[in-house]
């Protein structure tokens, strides 16, 4: 009784309050005008849209359909489409919603002739639907796989503030490709020729994305340099050479190893270099309303709340620097 009254007059709301008597001093960001348009409902026109933006060949969905498929027969198809796309938009994941997509299934499975393999499907919630939504979803449309849940493209789709469990699958993969070699008599040649082909190529696309933890480094750095010197990803030998020689160019005396951060560096610097050289691009673009609105990329700040991507790419800007030159051209964009 005692907490339960301290924290009951700790955090009640006190009485006669007029918080509009401060609220008429805040600017407003959001205008009745911008609201009205993020709240009405969505059009045809904006369905429309969204597909002729996508890219004719790119990303197939799971029945190997790309966009340039829609694009090409929208006459014939584009009204049915509308209506499912709007009523899925429009919808919510509860019973209700659940039936009425169930019902368009059927439609489209009655009409077409063709059924959805529910064992290959997978549903897409927002990260608002409580787990009792998501189950009662998932029982009515019989499909058991949440789509996006753990990772899509190889790549984690949500990192926490700690981001080496989302990312301890890369060096659990690496360490199982390697042990697959262990026990077999492989030449120097041969090892080098598997871990530089293999198992250094296997976090090449995450370290593109994304800035791998240091611990995640290490254990890669580690099965590989076992496996250089034992022939095994986990039984120890002995090292004859420090691992930052190994690295070094073999005109220099080294194997020509990665190293694994600095790669990764440079992996992230590729990105950094595309948004100065490609600004018109869709991605440039994406980045530069979010995040640097009114600048360019080089004096972009990091927000509070920025992606885990954004971050990555921020953090080998000032690597790029050490190689970037200034072409003053006109001096409308160099502040002196």
């Amino acid at each position: 009784m005692l907490a339960s009254n301290f924290y009951s007059s700790l955090f009640t709301a006190q009485e006669d309050i007029d918080p509009d008597a401060v609220l008429e001093h805040v600017p407003i960001r959001v205008t009745e005008a911008m609201n009205e348009s993020l709240c009405r409902p969505y059009t045809e026109e904006e369905v429309d849209k969204a597909l002729f933006m996508m890219g004719a060949n790119k990303a197939p969905g799971p029945d190997g359909f790309t966009a340039g498929f829609y694009q090409e027969h929208w006459d014939l198809i584009g009204p049915g489409v509308r209506r499912a796309v709007l009523c899925f938009l429009s919808g919510e994941a509860s019973q209700r919603g659940a039936n009425r997509l169930q019902q368009i299934i059927d439609t489209y499975s009655l009409g077409s002739g063709q059924l959805v393999n529910r064992d290959k499907s997978t549903v897409f919630f927002s990260w608002n639907c409580s787990q009792e939504v998501k189950e009662v979803v998932r029982q009515r449309l019989h499909i058991k796989t949440e789509a996006l849940a753990e990772k899509y493209l190889g790549l984690p789709t949500a990192l926490g503030r700690s981001s080496k469990e989302a990312f301890e699958y890369i060096s659990t993969r690496m360490h199982e490709v390697v042990c697959g070699w262990s026990g077999k008599d492989v030449s120097c040649a041969g090892r080098e020729i598997l871990v530089k082909s293999v198992a250094q190529a296997i976090p090449t696309y995450s370290m593109s994305c994304f800035k791998l933890p240091a611990k995640i480094c290490k254990k890669m750095r580690t099965t590989i340099s076992n496996y250089w010197w034992g022939s095994s990803a986990d039984n120890r030998h002995i090292h004859w050479q420090r691992w930052d020689h190994l690295t070094q160019p073999k005109s220099c005396g080294g194997m020509g190893f990665r190293d694994l951060p600095l790669f990764n560096v440079a992996m992230l610097g590729k990105q950094g270099w595309r948004l100065l050289t490609h600004p018109d691009s869709l991605c440039a673009r994406v980045l530069k309303g979010r995040y640097y609105p009114n600048t360019d990329f080089m004096l972009a700040t990091r927000k509070k709340h920025s992606s885990h991507t954004w971050r990555a790419t921020l953090a080998d800007r000032e690597d790029m620097k050490k190689g970037l030159i200034r072409r003053v051209g006109n001096g409308t964009t160099t502040k002196i």
